[in-house]
């Protein structure tokens, strides 16, 4: 019988291919989407818009695996929606309040990812528009940097 006998591994290194943490986290993730389709902090007022919660929340919950959660379309659909709603026209997230701007940047950098990961109707322009905002924010010689 040649060939290598496997060792097993030692306790605690077992990988399990069901991860009910994992499932349970998405699963309380999900529940907590408000009926406009954002994620909004209850406790830190400037994230209680939602612009910049929602990208990371949508991000991470978009990478969980079909086989440990799989959330409804509609959620993902209002979660999408939530953010085509809360972009300007530059393509800037986060500047949907004007006296309270929510981490603009950061808005929208997290949006590109999760609007990429969706991969929803229309999303190349949608992340077009924010890359190309992204890129005016940078700081190079043409935005009076040296």
């Amino acid at each position: 019988m040649g060939g290598i006998t496997p060792h097993p591994l030692p306790a605690g290194c077992a990988r399990t291919s069901r991860q009910p943490a994992l499932a349970a986290a998405s699963k309380y993730l999900w529940s907590q989407q408000a009926d406009d389709g954002g994620w909004h902090s209850h406790t830190y007022g400037l994230l209680r818009s939602g612009q910049s919660l929602t990208p990371f929340v949508l991000d991470a919950l978009l990478q969980v695996p079909e086989g440990i959660y799989q959330p409804s379309s509609t959620k993902v659909e209002r979660a999408v929606s939530f953010l085509r709603s809360n972009t300007r026209l530059d393509g800037a997230m986060g500047m949907m309040d004007p006296d309270v701007p929510d981490y603009p940047n950061y808005a929208t950098a997290l949006s590109v990812t999760a609007l990429s990961r969706a991969r929803h109707v229309g999303w190349e322009s949608q992340v077009q528009r924010m890359v190309d905002y992204l890129r005016v924010q940078q700081f190079t010689e043409q935005n009076g940097w040296a």
